[in-house]
């Protein structure tokens, strides 16, 4: 439930906010610092909730995860941003299936069985078959949007390789220690945030804004979250001016939905592993392809015959 209004208000938060793609990567670290550390300060002075292992964890532990979290987040937050197919977008995610196995398999020495393999080699497939009508048989100036697009499809692909590796690392550290969730998540979320801000820096060239811009850019994203639009023209904005009318509620769900299942996913991180949380994610490709095709949510599109 919360992975599927992940995605969900994930895509549809970039209808409002389509021109602060920047705002939404720093923010939706941000917003963890306050919410984990009005539990973790308390627990830490008052309580013994927090073990005095995981307050022994080496700071580069934590260092390491926000990095790789970060990475995966800037690139995954630009790629929906530029992907117009919603449906799409999560498919290509369950990349992370097979990347998943060869990380778990190098470096935790994981074994599977034929029928896994055989599982991983079908949702391949499926990205395959499902691709390739994307960017066959198209116009000319269809076939430029499309080349565009799948440049974003292998920077998501792409993108699957450091949450992965976040996911394994985290399984990894959380077998050797027992870690409360909310200290895990706020400690990582304070690298994160530290490695959010300087990749700021070439990603604004990607929404043609220039350096000097970008503190401006942020400040009207958070205008736009509340509604109010900034960008009147088409001046270095990507994609025309603001429409920020839903961008409280697509915003403010999307964040709540994120918090939830990256807490859901720390639980799943900690009493199974990063395989169990990858393959049962592959439930999430059937349920978004329904939710995205009705015709209640913005820029729906039809399931056809390949989806």
């Amino acid at each position: 439930v919360f992975q599927l209004g992940n995605r969900l208000f994930g895509k549809l938060e970039t209808y409002p906010m389509h021109n602060y793609p920047l705002f939404l990567n720093v923010a939706s670290t941000i917003l963890y610092l306050p919410l984990c550390f009005v539990y973790i300060i308390p627990a830490m002075l008052f309580t013994n909730n927090i073990s005095k292992e995981a307050l022994e964890i080496p700071q580069h532990k934590f260092a390491i995860m926000g990095a790789l979290d970060s990475i995966a987040g800037i690139m995954q937050t630009f790629s929906i941003n530029f992907i117009s197919n919603a449906s799409m977008i999560v498919l290509v995610q369950q990349s992370a299936i097979p990347i998943s196995m060869a990380v778990s398999r190098l470096f935790l020495q994981a074994r599977y069985s034929t029928a896994q393999y055989t599982g991983a080699g079908i949702v391949l497939l499926g990205i395959v078959a499902v691709l390739i009508p994307n960017f066959i048989g198209s116009g000319a100036s269809g076939a430029d949007s499309s080349s565009g697009e799948l440049v974003w499809y292998l920077v998501m692909i792409l993108s699957c390789i450091p949450s992965v590796l976040s996911s394994v690392y985290k399984e990894k550290a959380l077998g050797e220690v027992e870690v409360d969730i909310i200290y895990l998540n706020g400690m990582v979320a304070v690298y994160q945030t530290l490695f959010a801000l300087p990749l700021c820096l070439p990603s604004a060239g990607l929404i043609n804004i220039p350096i000097s811009e970008i503190p401006t850019n942020l400040f009207h994203g958070l205008l736009c979250w509340g509604g109010e639009n900034s960008i009147t023209d088409n001046s270095y904005a990507h994609s025309g001016p603001d429409n920020c009318s839903t961008a409280p509620w697509f915003v403010s769900l999307y964040f709540f939905f994120n918090i939830g299942y990256n807490m859901l996913t720390i639980l799943i991180l900690k009493h199974g592993s990063a395989n169990i949380l990858w393959l049962a994610s592959t439930i999430i490709v059937p349920l978004s392809n329904v939710a995205f095709s009705l015709q209640i949510v913005p820029g729906h599109q039809p399931m056809k015959f390949m989806d």
